[in-house]
């Protein structure tokens, strides 16, 4: 069996909140701000961050992060 075939590609580097789709799923929030995916879970779950919870898991939209950003980090 080919070890390879269990390995996902590595998303490329964000160089601009261009490049960041209107809405992200939990993984490519937490790569994206180097917070655990539980953490962020728990802030969606609580409300502490804005977002949608649809049947594929909880959304963030690309505003939220941006606002995550001007306010110097702190959700």
């Amino acid at each position: 069996m080919n070890m390879n075939m269990n390995k996902k590609k590595a998303r490329p580097y964000i160089y601009s909140w261009d490049e960041v789709p209107l809405f992200v799923d939990i993984p490519f929030c937490s790569k994206l701000l180097g917070i655990c995916c539980e953490t962020i879970r728990q802030k969606c779950a609580n409300g502490k961050i804005r977002a949608l919870k649809t049947d594929a898991g909880w959304r963030i939209s690309k505003e939220t992060l941006m606002e995550f950003y001007e306010k110097g980090g702190v959700i």
